[in-house]
């Protein structure tokens, strides 16, 4: 379940960006891309959305009708309060550690880890839940006790009671569904291009270097001392590195 390679490493801030209409930070009309800090409170109106990018790469995505508090958003913490409307979460960046993020709504807590998703609409009168990739941990607080676990494309629905679905398939037809499935897809491929060109960078020496030179030439050695098919694979792997090296100059 837990599927992808190690991402980009963890921004150097949190951002919000402006997707649609109208979006307050604490209180002030936002346009284009702004810092995020611990405590701030994000509001869209009807029309409205943002997203969200953590330090942890983690992102939300607050759709029309909005309101959040970043309670906690660090490197290895991110814990936000979800008061109204719908939140889209996705967690892609924590490796093997045990960070999780949170999302807190009325009467209980989702807590996301590794490369989970989840949809989350909060009411006057219900709350939503729908888990959209990996598992996440849930807390209810409100009527009957509920800690556990739920999986992919289980549902969740708190009212004045506590129902749990599972594998309940997503409506083609909702386009706030369609709409993050897509841009999350669109996100991960952007991680992971940066994740690339970094490891490029840090792994590469370059033509410039005063060691690049060696470089070669030991490479050059092991060619000659090498045959048949064996060598056929290492003059292609050394191929390979100078095309890294080449996008890595053109990147840099």
């Amino acid at each position: 379940v837990f599927h992808g390679p190690q991402l980009a490493s963890a921004s150097v801030v949190s951002t919000l960006e402006v997707a649609q209409g109208n979006v307050f930070v604490n209180g002030g009309l936002v346009s284009g891309d702004i810092v995020l800090y611990e405590g701030d409170t994000v509001l869209t109106e009807q029309g409205g959305m943002a997203h969200l990018q953590m330090m942890d790469n983690s992102r939300f995505t607050l759709g029309p009708n909005g309101k959040i508090v970043l309670n906690t958003i660090s490197s290895d913490s991110v814990v936000v309060d979800h008061l109204q409307g719908r939140l889209w979460t996705q967690v892609v960046n924590l490796g093997d550690s045990e960070v999780s993020v949170s999302v807190r709504f009325p009467d209980g807590e989702v807590i996301l880890q590794k490369r989970a998703t989840v949809d989350v609409r909060v009411d006057r009168k219900e709350t939503e839940l729908q888990v959209v990739q990996n598992l996440v941990e849930l807390e209810i607080t409100k009527g009957e006790k509920y800690e556990g676990t739920l999986g992919q494309g289980a549902r969740m629905l708190l009212t004045d009671t506590l129902e749990l679905d599972e594998n309940i398939s997503s409506d083609k037809n909702d386009v706030w569904w369609s709409f993050n499935l897509a841009y999350g897809k669109e996100y991960l491929r952007h991680l992971d291009e940066q994740y690339t060109n970094e490891a490029i960078k840090r792994g590469l020496i370059l033509p410039g270097n005063p060691l690049y030179k060696f470089k070669t030439f030991r490479e050059s050695v092991r060619e000659k001392l090498t045959f048949g098919s064996a060598k056929e694979v290492l003059v292609a792997q050394h191929a390979q590195k100078r095309l890294d090296e080449s996008k890595a100059l053109r990147a840099g």
